[in-house]
């Protein structure tokens, strides 16, 4: 069961059912800033997204949400992605950063996979970007198009932005993307801070 984390699944644990947190958090953050969001917006809105994955409830691990979540927020079908969308227009930065993480995943990442709800057998490749660029980059112009749509901001990507994101995908570590969507954004992308459960 555990061959997508090498057998060790408490050492590398795979988000087997997502992107991974450089486009949750850090890209979804930089594309929010560019869509025209405020700073403490555009990071409610990507900690709400990877928190997706660190939730105990909605993680896809066997530990968290399991099969539920992964059906539920990371191999979405389409009409659970509708669901999704209405509970972020009606709601908060929560449910938007949550809709985003499903849109990321089940359109791009997981979109081969949505039957099954997990990628066991191509282990960790689905969630790398670089080893499908040209699908990152739909993936980020439709999370650019949605933040501003959900939001009502109107800002607009620029040739050094799309450069940048281009650049994002084909990297192959988090400290390098990170460091590229600074140089674009000439600031800094903030530290990711999992926020704290309610317990029921």
């Amino acid at each position: 069961m555990y061959h997508y984390a090498g057998l060790n699944p408490v050492k590398l644990v795979d988000p087997d059912g997502n992107y991974e947190k450089d486009v949750h958090f850090d890209l979804t953050y930089f594309l929010g800033i560019k869509a025209g969001l405020d700073s403490k917006t555009a990071y409610e809105i990507a900690q709400a997204n990877q928190n997706v994955d660190d939730s105990s409830k909605t993680g896809p691990m066997p530990w968290q949400g399991g099969e539920k979540a992964c059906r539920g927020y990371h191999f979405c079908t389409p009409e659970r992605l509708a669901e999704l969308k209405l509970q972020a227009e009606n709601g908060g930065n929560n449910a938007k950063g949550t809709y985003l993480h499903a849109i990321q995943d089940s359109k791009y990442a997981h979109k081969p996979y949505i039957k099954n709800a997990h990628h066991i057998k191509d282990g960790r490749a689905p969630d790398k970007t670089y080893n499908d660029p040209k699908k990152a980059m739909k993936m980020a112009l439709d999370t650019f198009e949605t933040i501003k749509a959900l939001t009502g901001t109107k800002g607009k990507l620029s040739a050094k932005d799309y450069e940048a994101i281009e650049a994002f995908n084909r990297a192959t570590n988090e400290s390098d993307k990170i460091k590229i969507l600074e140089n674009a954004l000439g600031g800094k992308i903030p530290e990711y801070k999992k926020p704290k459960e309610k317990r029921e």
